[in-house]
């Protein structure tokens, strides 16, 4: 038991903070957007999507035989191509943007990899039935690293392959088995941020990681519909965050995964609604944490926001529900390390917003809205937390660095490990309580 060692008393109740790691939040939906049609913007059996360094989207439109390009909240841009033989999409699988905007879509009926520029403009292709280097045996995923190379999920070939921005063969690997590096029908292919290798492979129920060379570095799954099992992995990709997030396609689910493979959180089910599925193919993260999924039997894409893949200082939102700057999650958000809300963000929390005891949340000009802010050990570090409705701490860090100071409106109790710094005025207002149980607390004035 811990001695109280000096207290201010008004009056309210102290909310409860969750258990650290106790759990990891589930992407929350923000919008959609297609419907069976070949009009701009509509969609016919979606296989893929992708998304580029400046957060515009783009689509496989696979039965339009053609590319769709939307904003971000998936506002209709342009497209191009049609079903044909030429220089441009047909039966178009898989697309991935390059780190300078580059499109590249693999092309199912002709064998190929096409390049267009990031308005649609053809540059180049490669590729021909065959088993040589540089051919291809119904190709699928296609995937771009930060420097720029090119993997292709060879699929019938039960193989990877990569090559050069410009198409020319570099290395490859893997063959027809069940052993590490082996594969059975390799659906997908995506590349973290340091340059490794993640392979769907549909047939073993598996994802495997690889090095930049196609070193043989790790794998996890199996059969079924458990957590970290797989029921037709369809698609897999890496946030900048190193988060490896794959579709099952019978299963009408994202699950998400470390880099190193351990099961974190999953969402879906089978049906027409927000957060449902009919067959999902195609899955990417943006580095504003918009995780987008191409629902392949609903015709349509959809938008959800995962904190825990928001880089830190990059781009806006654009979520009309809240604001032009902000998203709203889901209640009881865990935040993990290094969340930050600088000049261009706003986090709006239903419910409870839980910095975990690894986790670290800095306000540098942005918001934060939320009922509860939960410091179950973590980090924070404030200019302002006017948007926050009380402050329950278990233990960790709070420190408030702006000219208002702290309001402490209901009850804040600092327990042993816990620490709170006010660079200026803490106040407790009418209602409020403040409790030193152990922990430390400096302010300039306490008000």
């Amino acid at each position: 038991m811990h001695t109280t060692t000096r207290v201010l008393f008004v009056a309210a109740s102290l909310a409860l903070a969750l258990a650290a790691g106790q759990a990891h939040a589930q992407a929350t939906f923000l919008n959609s957007w297609g419907g069976l049609g070949s009009g701009d913007g509509q969609l016919n059996n979606p296989s893929d999507v992708a998304v580029s360094p400046t957060g515009q989207v783009y689509v496989a439109d696979f039965f339009n035989s053609r590319i769709q390009r939307f904003s971000a909240d998936g506002t209709f841009e342009l497209k191009w191509g049609n079903f044909g033989n030429g220089g441009g999409p047909t039966l178009v699988n898989g697309i991935a943007v390059g780190p300078t905007g580059q499109v590249y879509v693999t092309v199912t009926n002709n064998l190929q990899v096409q390049r267009f520029s990031a308005d649609g403009v053809f540059e180049t292709k490669w590729g021909s039935l065959g088993i040589g280097d540089g051919e291809f045996n119904n190709l699928s995923g296609v995937t771009v690293s930060p420097t720029g190379l090119v993997y292709v999920a060879d699929h019938g070939n039960q193989r990877i392959q990569r090559f050069s921005a410009d198409g020319v063969f570099e290395t490859k690997w893997g063959s027809f088995g069940t052993g590490d590096g082996q594969f059975q029908l390799p659906l997908d292919v995506a590349v973290s941020p340091t340059g490794q290798v993640y392979v769907a492979d549909q047939g073993n129920h598996s994802i495997q990681r690889f090095s930049v060379d196609g070193g043989f570095e790790t794998k996890w799954g199996s059969a079924g519909t458990g957590d970290g099992q797989f029921n037709n992995l369809s698609g897999v990709t890496v946030s900048q965050t190193g988060r490896v997030y794959a579709l099952d396609l019978q299963d009408n689910r994202v699950q998400r995964f470390s880099a190193d493979g351990v099961f974190e959180t999953k969402w879906g089910s089978f049906g027409t609604g927000d957060g449902q599925f009919s067959a999902p193919t195609g899955v990417t993260v943006s580095q504003t944490g918009l995780v987008y999924v191409a629902d392949q039997g609903n015709h349509r894409i959809q938008r959800f926001f995962d904190p825990d893949a928001w880089v830190s200082g990059t781009n806006t939102f654009t979520n009309p529900a809240v604001g032009p700057t902000s998203v709203a999650v889901g209640t009881g958000e865990i935040l993990g390390t290094s969340f930050v809300l600088d000049a261009t963000k706003g986090l709006v929390v239903g419910d409870t917003t839980t910095v975990a005891s690894t986790g670290s949340l800095t306000v540098a000009g942005g918001t934060l809205q939320t009922g509860t802010l939960a410091i179950d050990g973590g980090t924070v570090t404030a200019d302002s937390l006017a948007g926050v409705g009380s402050i329950a701490f278990n233990q960790g860090t709070l420190s408030v660095t702006g000219a208002a100071g702290l309001t402490i409106g209901s009850t804040l109790t600092l327990g042993t490990g816990s620490s709170l710094t006010i660079s200026n005025t803490t106040t407790v207002g009418d209602n409020g309580r403040l409790t030193l149980a152990g922990g430390t607390f400096q302010t300039q004035t306490l008000s």
